[in-house]
């Protein structure tokens, strides 16, 4: 499944995919991604039975209080875990960073990334 273009996402564990059961949506912009570019993934909703209590436990948008920045979660899924255990949220994050880590995204990209005006 992996190749030199997927290099950077073969990790020795597959990343961890956390979005809503049975709810299709932003999540499955991601999943096409993850799989278009051949990334190892599990996803804790459909493949392993996560239930959505255990989704929202990983959320601080479902926290009953902020907490500290050090213990930070996502927002909301979707929302990928790398085998360091970092956590990277908000769905056009989650497709730029796949994207560029196996080799999708287009070298140029005209307008991608403008300075910010100053």
């Amino acid at each position: 499944m992996a190749d030199s273009t997927t290099a950077e996402l073969a990790p020795a564990a597959p990343l961890r995919f956390f979005y809503h059961g049975g709810l299709p949506g932003r999540g499955e912009f991601v999943r096409m991604v993850l799989e278009d570019g051949g990334v190892a993934y599990v996803d804790l909703v459909r493949d392993e039975g996560l239930d959505g209590g255990e989704v929202r436990l990983a959320c601080s948008a479902f926290s009953p209080r902020p907490v500290p920045l050090e213990t930070a979660r996502p927002f909301a899924p979707p929302f990928i875990e790398l085998p360091d255990g970092t956590r990277i949220s908000q769905t056009a994050n989650l497709m730029l960073f796949v994207a560029e880590s196996c080799g999708l995204a287009p070298e140029e990209r005209v307008g991608a990334r403008l300075p910010s005006p100053s």
